[in-house]
């Protein structure tokens, strides 16, 4: 029931197109019903006429027939339409779900997308969406061709009894385990349909890979590899739908079989109806066309309860992205943050293996106040980026509490918050689209302000090298600028439009020593009293900090500023864990 009532809200946001298919629904229907009875009529009258009537009675009669074929062919142009306004119907839908559901993952927490593959995902809101038998074809098409075809099988079963009471009796026979069939099979092919999405969703989740880390794989040599382990998930592809393909294919030969077997019984017993003369030529013909007609609609509904258990299983996996691990996202009102408190804040990701610790972080307690520099430094798989996902609140902690300007981070409008942060990841991420847009990045500001944060995060002097400065287009991901480039560029998107809060995942490593003295030289004054939060390795970029937080193995082993923590452990390396200096310096 919940299928239906999908589609159903979908139709009700477009009342008066549901009306029009309607009609157009009742003009098709009429215009198919009505040839043979108009034929039936014309044979039986043109033997009475001919036998009967004078010229003049001919000449009347043959008006007549002029304007019914008249009506019938304007009725035939309504009808034309019909096909034309369904397709309509199925892209409105098509556009109207890609972009409700592409909204829905735009609100997603990010452990949703750790446990979601990218490709799966496109997956989701392409393939599942697209073309017969999918979402946007059954939204229109299959539900009105369903619409369609029960009205004529409808009208003429009626009619075929109003003919013959008998010879309709025996045509339909077969009815019934046309039915049973389907329901004996239903459950099987909803199955073999939920395998072949996830099976399409596998090749797309392998493409997206491979493309994504293409560098690396043409870097050494591993083109042949790849290509042998991609002929593998084809042909795994391959063999789920040819499952498939084969179901579907044999319930379609037995609905052939069964309507054939029908036309077969009604052509003996017909026949010898008439030689009997308890049939007319006429009433023959008629119910013979009608019986014609009545295949059609009886192989389109038992192939459309087929098809809409593939289109079932796609909306069940597109209702997967509603509502579960969604974020209220609602004002994009700026407020200035003072201060970020965590208390007793611990974190465990969900589905660690039994050889990790439990916890990611455990019992971290910190304040940070307008103006502060806060350096976090410690070994490798310590907590620090985690640390900085709770801060911003991309991750809520498991335990403990949040809190930003005194007040739980589950009052706040989580888009004011994020508009008062500057995030820069530590793996920079680069759109394919122009300097300009992805420094600009959807926040606005003037090109006066991008130049001011790409001269902060020297990047503007990168940027002078390009023929068209900032409107020079950027390839997939950033492919044409080096790792340091784009590194500098996420450092400059993270400064526009001043920040409350600067959050910097051991990123300064793309800059030498000059070029990070004057980013820090120059941040300062154009951040003021913004807080800074820095993830770092490096000596010379903890120095910039007024308080060093040190994580091991997701706890505090210490806090304070750098000149104390250095006197009690000795070294840097020491103080962080690691037994090489030089990288530290």
């Amino acid at each position: 029931m919940k299928h239906w009532q999908f589609f159903f809200r979908l139709w009700k946001e477009h009342p008066w197109a549901a009306l029009w298919m309607v009609f157009l629904t009742a003009v098709s229907t009429s215009v198919f019903l009505g040839y043979p009875l108009f034929f039936r009529y014309l044979v039986d009258t043109l033997n009475l006429k001919i036998e009967n009537s004078s010229s003049w009675e001919l000449d009347a009669f043959r008006t007549k027939i002029l304007l019914i074929l008249l009506c019938v062919g304007l009725g035939q142009f309504l009808a034309g339409l019909y096909p034309f306004f369904r397709a309509r119907m199925n892209l409105t839908f098509e556009k109207k779900l890609r972009e409700k559901y592409f909204a829905y993952l735009l609100n997603k927490e990010q452990h949703f997308f750790q446990s979601h593959r990218t490709g799966d995902l496109i997956t989701r809101l392409t393939d599942d969406l697209t073309n017969f038998p999918k979402i946007s074809w059954f939204s229109c098409s299959g539900l009105f061709r369903a619409f369609n075809s029960a009205s004529i099988l409808f009208f003429c079963i009626i009619t075929l009894f109003l003919i013959n009471a008998k010879l309709a009796t025996l045509s339909l026979l077969p009815l019934p385990v046309v039915i049973l069939v389907y329901l004996k099979l239903s459950s099987r092919l909803r199955s073999a349909y939920d395998t072949n999405q996830k099976a399409v969703s596998s090749t797309n989740n392998h493409m997206e890979a491979t493309l994504s880390g293409i560098r690396i794989l043409k870097s050494m040599n591993l083109e042949r590899a790849e290509s042998s382990r991609f002929e593998e998930v084809l042909k795994d592809r391959k063999d789920v739908e040819m499952e498939t393909v084969k179901l579907s294919g044999k319930i379609q030969i037995f609905y052939e079989f069964v309507n054939y077997f029908s036309q077969a019984l009604v052509v003996g017993a017909g026949g010898y109806m008439v030689l009997q003369n308890e049939l007319s030529l006429g009433d023959y013909y008629a119910f013979f066309s009608y019986l014609g007609m009545v295949v059609y609609p009886m192989l389109d509904i038992p192939n459309l309860l087929v098809t809409s258990r593939q289109a079932f299983v796609c909306v069940d996996r597109l209702q997967e992205l509603e509502g579960e691990d969604s974020e209220e996202l609602s004002s994009s009102k700026r407020v200035k943050i003072d201060d970020i408190e965590l208390q007793s804040c611990s974190y465990k990701y969900p589905g660690r293996s039994s050889n990790q610790r439990e916890w990611a972080l455990q019992d971290i307690s910190v304040k940070i106040q307008k103006g502060e520099r806060l350096a976090i430094v410690g070994q490798i798989g310590a907590g620090k980026s985690t640390l900085l996902k709770i801060i911003t609140g991309a991750l809520a902690p498991s335990d403990g509490k949040l809190y930003v300007n005194s007040k739980p981070i589950s009052q706040w409008d989580l888009s004011s918050f994020r508009n008062e942060l500057g995030y820069i990841a530590q793996e920079p991420l680069v759109f394919s689209q122009t300097i300009s847009s992805n420094i600009k990045f959807y926040r606005g500001g003037s090109d006066e302000e991008m130049e001011t944060s790409s001269q902060i995060s020297q990047f503007h002097r990168d940027v002078e090298q390009f023929e068209n400065r900032y409107e020079q287009e950027l390839g997939q991901r950033g492919i044409n600028i080096s790792g340091g480039q784009k590194q500098r560029l996420t450092i400059a998107r993270a400064l526009m439009g001043k920040p409350s809060v600067l959050v910097m995942d051991d990123i300064t490593a793309s800059l030498d020593a000059q070029n990070e003295e004057e980013f820090w030289n120059q941040s300062r004054e154009h951040l003021g009293e913004s807080m800074v939060l820095i993830v770092t390795h490096r000596l010379a970029t903890a120095r910039r900090a007024d308080k060093v937080m040190v994580l091991r193995d997701g706890k505090v082993e210490c806090f304070g500023k750098l000149e104390d923590l250095l006197a009690q452990y000795g070294s840097f390396s020491d103080l962080i864990g690691e037994k090489e200096q030089d990288s530290f310096s």
